[in-house]
């Protein structure tokens, strides 16, 4: 087997082995109290797994207020209703956001993204309904997987492979 192939082969095995420990990523979103009481405030966390380097996108209903986080300002940036994050190996990231001080409702919404593997995935929405009293369980959403993301990876390695090793036998 010719160098270029090994170099093509290993390229499909790495490709076909980061795709599935990929597969792991994803975050979950618990908020805190789920019923928050009219102009409170209120703690979302979200838990991250598999997911070392790449960003999240929050998306706060329309009433609702960013207040601050625990997480690095210089990793976050607000903009509207969209709180943005750069995730560098983090577990969770939480966030304080103001309920609406006239009452109502709103969907949180939020897509991950992985810089490393080039996945992506949305964070299952979270309907918030503000209360005149407070509920003390929190709600807790589960991951949504990429599906088919193994074989089109898996698909796309033996392409370069097959690539590679037509491209080095044209220049011999």
């Amino acid at each position: 087997m010719c160098k270029l192939q090994i170099s093509a082969l290993v390229i499909a095995v790495v490709v076909i082995t980061v795709t599935g420990t990929a597969m792991g990523a994803g975050v979950t979103r618990v908020i805190t109290p789920d019923n928050p009481t009219p102009g409170s405030t209120f703690d979302v966390t979200l838990r991250i797994t598999g997911l070392q380097v790449g960003g999240i996108v929050e998306r706060i209903p329309t009433g609702f207020t960013f207040v601050s986080t625990t997480h690095a300002m210089n990793q976050t940036s607000v903009s509207g209703q969209n709180v943005i994050f750069a995730v560098l190996n983090e577990t969770s990231i939480s966030y304080r956001v103001r309920a609406p001080a006239g009452g109502g409702s709103g969907t949180f919404r939020g897509e991950w993204y992985d810089a490393l593997n080039v996945t992506r995935g949305d964070i299952e929405c979270k309907q918030v309904n503000v209360v005149t009293a407070p509920s003390a369980s929190p709600a807790e959403s589960t991951p949504v997987p990429t599906p088919g993301l193994y074989l089109i990876t898996s698909i796309a390695g033996v392409i370069i492979a097959a690539y590679c090793c037509r491209w080095r036998n044209r220049d011999e």
